[in-house]
């Protein structure tokens, strides 16, 4: 039986292993047949690689948090539509390197927004889409910092470890609230451990899912 395309999510602050753990599962789905897209948010549109730059940059400012909200719902918006919504009807399966759970952690949790307003405006503007599963690689503060050079930081890691602290905590909140759909992996693991761990439970998944690989695991040769 034929698994549909689903929507896989990686969430966690910077220096989690995101976007290691999101290119090794891509290449993992595909050499069991399946086809993937990769995305990144805020990015993968001409709109989305804009504000990304422009929402990243050290020197940026906005005058509220609901700015930075804003600005990535519209990213969020045109990913969906331009390329997600696209990909899940052609067949293919989707992995994003961040959703609408990082603007709940950092513009809710991190930046002190009303999480309940940005869920109800989230259900507005996207028609409440979510990820079919979301893997949540958490680290402290303390880890992400030792794991991304000082010359590379973004203007978020430059607001500290006492913000990233809040994020981690309301990714957690979160994980604990959507328990059926988060699988929570410690992000200080060695990468082929967090693998591992991941396939495992990718398994699982197919079966929630309701079908079963057929298909020769070629990840290993």
């Amino acid at each position: 039986m034929k698994i549909q395309p689903k929507v896989i999510s990686l969430e966690g602050i910077d220096g989690s292993g995101k976007s290691s753990v999101a290119n090794w599962l891509k290449h993992y789905l595909e050499s069991i047949n399946f086809d993937v897209v990769l995305l990144r948010e805020p990015g993968s549109t001409p709109l989305g690689e804009n504000l990304r730059a422009l929402l990243l940059k050290e020197s940026f400012r906005t005058a509220s948090p609901w700015t930075d909200a804003l600005l990535f719902y519209a990213a969020r918006l045109e990913n969906i539509l331009r390329n997600i919504k696209p990909a899940l009807e052609s067949g293919k399966w989707v992995i994003l390197d961040r959703f609408q759970d990082a603007t709940i952690a950092y513009q809710g949790y991190g930046q002190g927004l009303n999480v309940d307003e940005l869920e109800i405006i989230y259900r507005i503007v996207a028609d409440d889409f979510v990820p079919d599963w979301t893997i949540l690689l958490d680290c402290s503060p303390e880890v992400s910092m030792s794991r991304i050079p000082d010359s590379v930081r973004t203007r978020w890691e430059r607001l500290g470890e006492t913000f990233l602290e809040r994020v981690r905590k309301g990714y957690l909140s979160l994980a604990s609230k959507h328990s059926d759909r988060f699988t929570v992996i410690d992000g200080t693991k060695p990468l082929e451990e967090v693998q591992n761990l991941i396939r495992e439970e990718l398994l699982k998944r197919f079966k929630q899912w309701g079908s079963l690989i057929q298909s020769t695991d070629r990840s290993d040769q």
